[in-house]
């Protein structure tokens, strides 16, 4: 918590300067308990002396809540603006909670010393170890033998070592993760109930959110919330507790980069597309992409290349970059000349299919039906895709980018007849039609070179005045 000076300028006091720690995490103590086998009349013992112990220690917290009580009605006769629980509850107004902690002690750091020393020595000589109840009388005998200055010469470089201990039993990350598990789960357990003991004085509403930040430690996500809490995130935000929590794991596990590559946040990842969908709209291009093929992740089934693009990932080989001002006028402008020389080559390949003028009048019909626009609307060219790759491999070569396949049509490979081209009289008529169709420089029809069927009506020839 933070605190203000005089002046106002609020500033972390001394004590909070320093919470971390560069010093490796090593044991400071030595653990050696005897296990003895129990017959069942000792187990009987052990358990009738156990419920006697839980018997007599309850009815003592129930002694301590009475006087607690009375205490309280005390309160209310003396001073009668509240009730009795009103007084009871600030009488217990307090946290339980370690305020301070030990300082360090010349005494200690010298039987801390001595102790040492001592089981080093029994070590030798091939004894099992010692523990400080087994010396105490004799250093406490020598340590009083000692003058101030002679205590404190022996123990300035105890004192140091004490302090260290201390900083890395307090702030050293742990090497086994199992032990921080432990660690997680008994800081927590405390934290909570001193939390709900707090929810239950005050009433505050509280909660608390722990997840893990790395995949080898073994401890879930933990949730601490009062009753409100919990349905404010329901309310408010239309999404659970846990669901939060579970992102916050995600987001401390895996991370993010420290500058994102698009300015503004994607809905989707396209890899199909990709300079349509990510790159003329977000100015952002792939980097030395260290595979064959560009493509999602997750449709990737090689394990080996997974991991080849992890680790490309994860050492920068391989990144999203985003472009410059100049930089993507010139990606444009690429783009926008290989769409108009790709639309050129098009062009010339459909142009010129025209057949020649004829005396016929199929031949006719047919030039006039290819020289007028169909339905009297330009058929338009679509544009290619086939622009400029946004995706580089490793070797800074461009990579072709998975476009969308078309969808082909029902009845691609099924053999048609003659196209129907519709007529100025409303009537169709196919390539080879018979009928006397006005010409496209006017004047009279002339005579068809191929004979009229017998069942076809005729048709009057136009004369001249």
């Amino acid at each position: 918590m933070s605190t203000a000076n005089g002046e106002g300028v609020i500033r972390y006091p001394a004590a909070m300067c320093k919470l971390q720690t560069s010093k490796p995490r090593t044991p400071w103590c030595t653990c050696t308990k005897s296990r003895y086998k129990l017959n069942a009349a000792q187990k009987a013992v052990l358990k009738k002396k156990r419920e006697e112990h839980r018997i007599e220690y309850n009815d003592a917290l129930v002694e301590a809540r009475e006087s607690i009580h009375n205490k309280a009605e005390e309160l209310f006769h003396r001073f009668e603006k509240h009730n009795v629980d009103y007084y009871y509850a600030e009488i217990m107004q307090h946290s339980r909670l370690k305020s301070h902690k030990r300082g360090l002690n010349r005494w200690n750091a010298f039987v801390s010393g001595k102790l040492k020393e001592r089981n080093e020595e029994l070590a030798q000589n091939g004894e099992s170890k010692k523990k400080v109840s087994a010396f105490m009388a004799e250093l406490s005998t020598q340590w009083k033998g000692m003058t101030t200055e002679e205590q404190e010469l022996a123990t300035d470089d105890l004192m140091l070592k004490i302090g260290e201990q201390r900083e890395v039993k307090e702030l050293a990350v742990h090497n086994v993760p199992l032990r921080a598990f432990h660690d997680s789960r008994k800081t927590l357990e405390s934290m909570d109930r001193e939390l709900e003991a707090l929810h239950t004085r005050t009433g505050m509403e509280i909660l608390l959110f722990a997840v893990r930040s790395d995949v080898d430690h073994f401890n879930r996500p933990h949730v601490f919330q009062t009753d409100h809490a919990a349905s404010f995130f329901d309310a408010c935000f239309g999404t659970s507790i846990n669901q939060v929590v579970l992102r916050l794991e995600g987001y401390s596990v895996a991370g993010v980069q420290e500058e994102a590559a698009a300015p503004l946040k994607i809905s989707r990842m396209y890899y199909v597309n990709f300079d349509d969908n990510i790159t003329s709209k977000y100015r952002v291009v792939c980097k030395n992409w260290p595979l064959s093929r560009f493509c999602c992740p997750g449709d990737i089934s090689s394990l080996n290349e997974l991991r080849v693009l992890f680790h490309a990932f994860m050492t920068n080989a391989t990144k999203f970059q985003r472009l410059s001002d100049m930089e993507f006028e010139q990606w444009m402008e690429q783009r926008f000349q290989q769409a108009l020389t790709q639309s050129s080559r098009n062009s010339s390949d459909t142009s010129g299919v025209g057949s020649e003028e004829g005396n016929t009048l199929a031949a006719r019909s047919t030039a006039t039906t290819e020289a007028q626009p169909h339905n009297g609307r330009k058929r338009k060219t679509p544009p290619s895709t086939q622009f400029i790759n946004s995706v580089s491999t490793s070797g800074g070569m461009a990579m072709t980018v998975s476009k969308k396949p078309r969808a082909t049509r029902k009845d691609k490979g099924v053999p048609r007849g003659p196209r129907k081209t519709k007529t100025r009289t409303g009537g169709t008529a196919s390539g080879s039609a018979t009928e006397d169709v006005p010409a496209a420089t006017g004047g009279p029809v002339p005579t068809p070179a191929t004979p009229v069927p017998t069942s076809a009506t005729p048709v009057p020839t136009p004369t001249t005045s």
